[in-house]
């Protein structure tokens, strides 16, 4: 009977392990939204319901404050968090699949000069960012449209994302990521000794 149920929970435990959880951004009609997926539950993360107006003005506040931090400290965090946090990224990197990458864009300047010009920029950086892209993570899919329309000035378009990871990874990244506080604290000692 114990055997029984210890295999059950093997089972178990390795299909929540190896299950994909689905991250998908999308942003149309100047209205962004961010859901995730797994099997068949789909949450929606963003938008998200209105807070209350004291809820607005204590974190507003809480901003302001935050703001207010000097600049050599900020650099001095930042300095001490870039190596873990870099084994953190190597290790999602490494395991994020990119499904479907959809980018569709349709523009017009008004002169079709301006147009033709602004087309061959716009291509070139999307592409370049594509291509630094590509050679970190991994894309299933990718469908990239850019129409310029030679007519009155205007700017349409539309981005969707999926981002696939399975549970084990986010382990392994929150491990990481979890060993973060005694790694700063061992720096901290290092730069506190030099």
């Amino acid at each position: 009977m114990i055997l029984k149920i210890s295999v059950f929970l093997a089972i178990l435990i390795l299909f929540v392990l190896l299950l994909k959880i689905s991250l998908c951004f999308s942003y149309k009609n100047n209205i962004f939204t961010a859901t995730i997926k797994v099997l068949f539950f789909q949450k929606v993360l963003y938008p998200q319901k209105e807070k209350k107006r004291k809820e607005k003005e204590r974190e507003d506040e809480e901003e302001k404050q935050e703001v207010q931090k000097s600049l050599t400290d900020l650099l001095k965090s930042i300095e001490l968090f870039l190596d873990p946090i870099k084994n953190a990224f190597r290790v999602f990197k490494k395991k994020c699949v990119f499904e479907n990458l959809r980018l569709h864009i349709n523009y017009s300047t008004g002169d079709a000069a301006k147009t033709a010009i602004s087309y061959g920029v716009i291509s070139a950086v999307i592409y370049h960012f594509l291509l630094c892209m590509e050679l970190n993570f991994v894309f299933k899919k990718k469908e990239i449209t850019i129409c310029p329309v030679y007519a009155d000035p205007f700017l349409e378009g539309t981005v969707e994302l999926e981002i696939y990871l399975r549970v084990l990874h986010i382990f392994m990244i929150l491990f990481k990521l979890i060993k973060l506080p005694v790694i700063l604290y061992k720096n901290k000692k290092k730069i506190k000794a030099v």
